[in-house]
């Protein structure tokens, strides 16, 4: 049977919905799958989408269960409020794993599942996307400071499979960045897979002679942070919101440059 969570995550990561999307979409419904097939299930955790603003897409994903098949909604629309939010990209293990099983799925039954390959696509233009905000702000990378809070690919883990983080550092690093970066749980693994960062006790020591700062994951640590405190560790007051947790006119009244995700 196929599962739920490969087709609401798919959904969740579609870039935007424009005319061509939907265009796909009803494409794909119109083929079908064949039927008795079980839609159930429930959210996959950590698919974050790649959004450039939110979307309300409860009636669009019910309009993705095929004849005969149903799908769950849990929670409604504010279920997926959550997953909608604009940001860097999704990581995490399962989802990319779903994704590309729900491809050969597609395939399967004789469909070119070109939405999903754009997802793909559009998720890895996100670690770009970041390091050329980064390097727009800063306009020459070498030797900056820059300062990464979070390292898992979602808040309460210490999953760095994937993890969009681990990507961006790597693309920094490359332009000859030093890095230094915070994660509640996420350090260990990270020092095993980029050993050249410098890896911080708090936040603040993170970013102390910064040139920029840039959220990874969205943890709730990171949205109490002391910003009268920051703007004096600093060097340069820029920060790139990744995952739209401060709010953007706040952020420019207290004196910094702020970057969101499609903000």
């Amino acid at each position: 049977n196929i599962k739920s969570k490969e087709i609401l995550g798919a959904a969740l990561a579609i870039h935007s919905v424009e005319a061509r999307h939907a265009a796909a979409i009803n494409h794909l419904v119109g083929r079908g799958f064949a039927g008795g097939d079980q839609l159930t299930g429930s959210l996959p955790d950590g698919a974050f989408a790649v959004l450039d603003r939110p979307v309300p897409l409860e009636a669009m994903l019910r309009e993705l269960a095929p004849q005969g098949g149903k799908i769950g909604v849990p929670g409604g629309q504010a279920a997926f409020d959550y997953f909608l939010e604009a940001g860097i990209g999704f990581g995490g293990f399962c989802f990319p794993k779903d994704l590309q099983a729900f491809i050969r799925i597609a395939e399967k039954y004789g469909y070119e599942f070109r939405l999903l390959k754009e997802v793909e696509r559009i998720n890895e233009e996100r670690i770009t996307l970041v390091v050329e905000k980064v390097k727009g702000a800063l306009w020459i990378l070498k030797e900056k400071k820059i300062g990464i809070l979070g390292l898992a690919f979602k808040p309460n883990t210490d999953d760095i499979r994937f993890a969009p983080a681990l990507e961006i550092i790597k693309r920094l690093l490359k332009e000859g960045a030093f890095i230094r970066a915070y994660d509640p749980k996420a350090m260990e693994r990270s020092k095993e897979e980029i050993p050249e960062v410098v890896y911080c006790k708090d936040p603040y020591e993170t970013l102390k002679d910064a040139d920029a700062m840039v959220v990874c994951t969205e943890w709730d640590e990171f949205r109490k942070l002391d910003f009268e405190r920051i703007k004096n560790l600093m060097r340069r007051r820029f920060v790139l919101d990744g995952r739209n947790i401060y709010d953007k006119e706040k952020m420019l009244a207290l004196g910094f440059e702020y970057i969101g995700i499609g903000t």
